[in-house]
């Protein structure tokens, strides 16, 4: 109970509280948002797929809650990526090209057709803007070149994320292949 008293939670009547909003927290299910707006969802209680009403979505929100057949009510948050986005574990490098030379170590977190998500292993002092050249090997051991070169979209603290600007034609076969054979 005592470190339970840190959460502001103290006696009986405040654990069940506390314990009782936790308990009917919502799960929250990512949806991703088709080019023509419209949206499935799988319910979390029974597993039917279902669609989630337009005017929900229409307002450009980026979350709500749904309510299944079933009785099931749960959170669904809008994945608006033009790409699908996939969890991944590679080990690379990165190179800033603009302005000058900036070398690192990274770890690939996530990666889709048109961008990736890494984690620089030491402090970075890349930007917003910044291109950058990224070279890491796909998980399947098979493409050691994988070199693309992106621009930096958004950097938080050691997460950076970016759009690839410039992938060749082998590259792109490459990351089709790799991204299909993630489970």
């Amino acid at each position: 109970m005592a470190i339970l008293s840190c959460y502001g939670i103290s006696g009986d009547k405040g654990l069940k509280e506390t314990l009782g909003k936790i308990m009917s927290i919502p799960e929250t299910i990512q949806a991703r948002v088709q080019q023509d707006g419209k949206v499935l969802t799988t319910c979390p209680g029974c597993g039917k797929i279902q669609p989630v009403e337009s005017d929900k979505i229409a307002n450009g929100g980026s979350s709500s809650s749904a309510t299944c057949s079933c009785g099931e009510t749960f959170a669904v948050f809008f994945e608006r990526r033009k790409a699908y986005r996939r969890e991944v574990s590679l080990r690379g490098t990165y190179q800033r090209t603009s302005p000058g030379g900036k070398f690192g170590e990274m770890s690939v977190e996530n990666l889709s057709m048109t961008g990736i998500g890494f984690v620089t292993l030491d402090a970075n002092n890349l930007e917003e803007g910044d291109k950058v050249t990224l070279r890491c090997v796909l998980a399947d051991g098979k493409h050691a070149g994988f070199e693309p070169v992106a621009v930096v979209v958004c950097c938080h603290d050691r997460y950076v994320g970016c759009r690839f600007k410039e992938l060749s034609r082998d590259e792109e076969e490459w990351l089709v292949e790799y991204l299909m054979v993630i489970p």
